[in-house]
């Protein structure tokens, strides 16, 4: 297993994204860079209580040199501190959501614990890039003001 790369992510209703950012790995004198794309839900309907979904993506590149067999990303519970549900929060406001390993909303992305799993499956994989698809899901039912809702989660790439 090679480095570790990690990245903050910053995470709205309206704007599911992290910067145009970056990782490398450390070690063996090669680098590896780490990008995320925009996850973006679209506005939560606080009348009809639906829920909403997303998808986003968060790729690894490295030089053909590095080889990445068996990348892992695991993701941090943000403010919540767990696993099951996640929240955004927008001043004393939360707004529960997930984010999950497949679009069927059922297997949590984390670190392989308190239910959770971390993400060891890409949608795509050749030598040297891996993109592993992240489905969000805000949790319908909620009764929230309107606002712009957030968390802070850390991405951790192993290979």
């Amino acid at each position: 297993m090679r480095a570790v790369s990690l990245l903050m992510l910053g995470f709205t209703s309206l704007c599911l994204a992290a910067p145009a950012g970056a990782g490398t790995s450390e070690g063996s004198g090669a680098s590896c860079h780490l990008s995320v794309s925009a996850l973006v839900f679209p506005p939560y309907d606080r009348i009809m209580h639906r829920g909403s979904s997303a998808i986003g993506t968060i790729q690894l590149d490295c030089p053909p040199d590095v080889r990445s067999l068996n990348p892992r990303i695991l993701l941090s519970t943000g403010q919540s501190g767990r696993f099951s549900e996640r929240r955004m929060t927008s001043g004393r406001d939360s707004l529960r959501y997930n984010l999950f390993v497949e679009p069927s909303h059922r297997r949590v992305i984390g670190d392989g614990t308190g239910g959770s799993e971390a993400m060891t499956i890409a949608s795509i994989h050749t030598a040297s890039r891996a993109v592993f698809t992240v489905y969000g899901m805000i949790l319908p039912g909620q009764a929230v003001t309107p606002g712009r809702y957030s968390d802070d989660l850390t991405i951790q790439m192993e290979f």
